[in-house]
């Protein structure tokens, strides 16, 4: 589910609830280093299981409208979810000093500086 698709009420519990575990994964500074840098995004996501396994289950049982302490997604769907949630322009809006940008996102790698007319 997209943060966009939450309303009213639940989409004010769901800000509260979702606030620590993003914070914790794009207040990474090694996350964002490599999504700016350029990193593979299957890489990128692999650091993100890693390094945090608890805030990642918490936040896709949110937008899941879950209860996280119950929350038990395939295998196959985790990966698939954290792009997606990565990928959401609303969540890069809600987190816009720590996260990527959507065209680092979307793109997979950062393109290199072309200011001065050189490409």
């Amino acid at each position: 589910m997209k943060l966009s698709d939450i309303r009213g009420e639940e989409a004010l519990d769901a800000l509260a609830d979702l606030i620590d575990p993003m914070t914790e994964i794009f207040g990474d500074e090694e996350v964002v280093k490599s999504w700016r840098g350029g990193g593979k995004q299957i890489d990128i996501i692999k650091m993100i299981l890693r390094k945090h396994k608890k805030s990642v289950l918490t936040a896709l049982a949110i937008l899941d409208g879950e209860d996280p302490k119950d929350y038990n997604p395939s295998m196959l769907s985790i990966p698939i979810k954290i792009l997606a949630l990565l990928n959401d322009p609303d969540v890069i809006a809600l987190f816009p000093s720590q996260s990527p940008t959507s065209q680092e996102i979307s793109s997979g790698r950062a393109s290199g500086n072309t200011e001065g007319g050189e490409q």
